[in-house]
C-alpha cells in the first residue's frame, strides 16, 4: 500500500511539471504511468497485494476520477456556448441545448451515468475480491480513497482551473479518460470472473506454476502469491497499462490551452 500512495504523490508532482514544462511534464507522466502499473504487479507479485486489493483499487480510483470528471463539467466556461455540444432527444427530435441548461444536462446525465457504473462496477469488484482474496483493510482503503481522490484532485485542479484549461470551447477536453476507465474495469472485471470459472479445472496448472515460479525466483514455493491471485491482476494492469499508453500518445485535445503550450514550447 506504502508504494502504490507514493505512486499517486508522483502523479500530482508530474501535474507541478508539466505546468513549468510540458516537454518534461509528458516524460514524468510517462514514468509514472509504468510505475503506477508495475507497483501493484510487484505487490501482488511478493503477496503484499492480492487480486482483489487490485481490482478494488482500480474501482476506488475510478470513482475519485469521475468525481473530478463531474467538476470538470461543472466549472466549465465555454464548453456549452458551442452549438451542438449538448443535446436533449424527445422521441425522433433533437434539440441541441446550449448555456447553462445544457451544462446541468450534462453534469446530472453524466453523474448518473458514471454513477450507475461506479456502483454496477463496484459490486462485481467486491464480489470478486471475495473471492480472490484481499490483504487490505476497510481503514486502508479508505486511506487509499483519500489519497487517490486528493492527488487526482491536484493532478486535475491545476491544469483546469490553473492552466486555464477550462475556457476550452472543444467538447472532447472533458471526459477522454473516463471511457477509457469505464472500458478497462467492465473488460478486467468480466476476464477475472471467467478465470474463476475456470479455476476448478486448473488446481494442478495452478499448484504447478507456483512451485516452478517459487523455485526459479525464491529458492521454494510462492504460497503468499498463488497463480489465482496474480492472474487476473496481470489481467487487470496488463489492460490498464494498454490504455494508459494509448492515453499518453494524445493525452488532450488539439485545440486545448496546454495543447497550445506545449506546442510554443518545442518551436521555442
Amino acid at each position: 500500500m506504502g508504494v502504490l500512495l507514493r505512486v499517486l504523490g508522483l502523479q500530482a508532482l508530474v501535474a507541478v511539471i508539466e505546468r513549468a514544462s510540458p516537454r518534461a511534464g509528458a516524460v514524468a507522466a510517462f514514468l509514472t504511468v509504468l510505475v503506477a502499473n508495475l507497483a501493484p504487479l510487484y505487490a501482488v507479485a511478493t503477496g503484499t497485494w492480492l487480486a482483489g486489493d487490485v481490482l478494488i483499487a482500480f474501482w476506488l480510483e475510478n470513482i475519485a476520477v469521475y468525481f473530478w470528471l463531474v467538476f470538470q463539467a461543472l466549472t466549465a466556461t465555454r464548453l456549452y456556448d458551442k452549438p451542438g455540444a449538448v443535446s436533449f432527444r424527445s422521441g425522433s427530435e433533437v434539440t441541441p441545448v446550449t448555456g447553462e441548461a445544457a451544462r446541468w444536462i450534462a453534469v446530472v446525465g453524466l453523474t448518473g451515468m458514471l454513477g450507475f457504473a461506479s456502483v454496477l462496477h463496484g459490486m462485481f469488484a467486491i464480489s470478486l475480491a471475495m473471492t480472490t482474496g484481499t490483504r487490505g483493510t476497510l481503514a486502508s482503503f479508505l486511506v487509499l480513497f483519500a489519497v487517490v481522490w486528493s492527488s487526482h484532485g491536484v493532478a486535475t485542479i491545476l491544469p483546469w482551473i490553473g492552466g486555464g484549461r477550462r475556457h476550452d470551447p472543444d467538447a472532447t477536453a472533458v471526459g477522454a479518460d473516463s471511457k477509457r476507465r469505464l472500458a478497462v474495469l467492465h473488460v478486467s472485471l468480466i476476464a477475472t470472473f471467467a478465470f474463476l470459472q475456470l479455476t476448478g479445472g486448473m488446481k494442478s496448472l495452478n499448484a504447478a506454476v507456483d512451485l516452478g515460479f517459487g523455485d526459479f525466483f525464491h529458492g521454494g514455493p510462492l504460497p503468499q502469491a498463488p497463480t489465482m491471485s496474480l492472474v487476473p491482476a496481470v489481467v487487470l494492469i496488463g489492460t490498464k497499462l494498454f490504455v494508459d499508453v494509448l492515453g499518453l500518445l494524445d493525452p488532450r485535445p488539439s485545440g486545448s490551452v496546454s495543447a497550445r503550450r506545449a506546442e510554443a514550447d518545442s518551436t521555442a
